[in-house]
């Protein structure tokens, strides 16, 4: 077994996502997400390097801050 987070089946309520687990994996940061249901399960990866981290953390706000004012 692994400790990756559960994925929960169905559908979740919109202020909600499916779980995540962030790893150091040198030189990079991991956010990974499994989706283990059914035939086609699979864990998602993101890979964000290290000193790119600033960066990506404020384009994930300035996405959210769109998402808002919609």
């Amino acid at each position: 077994m692994n400790d990756y987070p559960v994925y929960v089946e169905g559908l979740l309520p919109d202020d909600q996502a499916q779980p995540i687990r962030v790893d150091p994996q040198d030189p990079f940061i991991a956010i990974k997400q499994v989706d283990n249901a059914g035939p086609d399960a699979a864990i998602h990866w993101v890979l964000v390097r290290k000193d790119e981290l600033e960066g990506f953390i404020l384009r994930l706000r300035e996405a959210a801050a769109k998402l808002e004012s919609v």
